[in-house]
């Protein structure tokens, strides 16, 4: 899955580390760039991996993250 290609630290500017986030906030995230209403990916690539995702996937997503360390 793209969306966990770079988990963490991560190596473009654009893209703020994720690595013990809340999953709550994520999960909010993801719902935002499904569905539009936050729109400030860089071509798109947020809006178009969440908009293929399931409720279910943003949520186990989300849970993943928050439990990186």
């Amino acid at each position: 899955m793209p969306l966990l290609q770079s988990i963490g630290a991560s190596p473009v500017v654009e893209a703020p580390a994720l690595e013990s986030q809340h999953a709550a906030y994520i999960v909010k995230q993801l719902k935002a760039f499904r569905d539009g209403t936050r729109n400030n990916d860089v071509g798109k690539i947020m809006r178009n991996i969440s908009k293929e995702m399931t409720n279910e996937e943003i949520e186990a997503v989300a849970e993943y993250i928050a439990n990186l360390h």
